[in-house]
C-alpha cells in the first residue's frame, strides 16, 4: 500500500527551540519537525537554562518545552519567555498536567499537548501558533479533548 504525504501546514521558514531533558525525544521531534517542514529550523535545548542561553543569543518563533526539567524547570522558563520574549509563542508539551496548574499555563502558554502526543497533535499546535499574530490570546484547548483535523506526517 502507497502512503501519502499530506501537509497542512501553510509552511513558512520559522525557528523552533524545543526544550527537553529526555535526549531520545528531542532527536524524535527533530526528525518529525524537519520532515514535516523542511524550512523549519529546529534547535533542541536539555534544560530551562540552556534554552535561555539559546534565547539570548538566538531569535526563535516558538518555544516547545516540558514541565519537568533539571536545573531550570519549564514553569520557571515560561515565566522568563513571558516578558523578555513576548512575541516568542509558547507551547507547553508535558505530562503530568495538573488540572489546577491550566490557569496559570493558560496565561503562560499559547498551546498545551500532552505527552505522549501523536506528531500530527505537535504539529497542528505548530501551526496554530505560527499563524497567530501578535495579539494571539492565550486559549489553551483542553488536550484530552484535542483531536487533530488532517495528517500531517507520513503515516504507512
Amino acid at each position: 500500500m502507497e502512503s501519502k504525504r499530506v501537509n497542512p501546514i501553510e509552511s513558512h521558514p520559522a525557528r523552533l527551540l524545543i526544550v527537553d531533558d529526555e535526549p531520545a525525544l528531542l532527536r524524535a521531534m527533530r526528525r518529525v519537525l524537519e520532515a514535516a517542514a523542511p524550512e523549519w529550523t529546529v534547535v533542541c535545548a536539555r534544560d530551562g537554562a540552556e534554552a535561555v542561553d539559546r534565547l539570548a543569543r538566538d531569535h526563535f518563533d516558538v518555544v516547545m518545552l516540558d514541565l519537568h526539567m533539571p536545573v531550570m524547570d519549564g514553569l520557571a522558563l515560561l515565566r522568563h519567555l513571558e516578558p523578555n520574549y513576548p512575541k516568542v509563542r509558547r507551547i507547553v508539551h508535558s505530562s503530568h498536567i495538573e488540572p489546577t496548574g491550566r490557569a496559570l499555563l493558560a496565561q503562560l502558554a499559547h498551546e498545551v499537548v500532552a505527552k505522549p502526543a501523536h506528531p500530527r497533535q505537535i504539529l497542528e499546535a505548530l501551526r496554530r501558533v505560527l499563524a497567530c499574530e501578535d495579539a494571539c490570546e492565550h486559549e489553551v484547548p483542553d488536550p484530552a479533548r484535542s483531536t487533530p483535523k488532517t495528517p500531517s506526517v507520513e503515516l504507512a
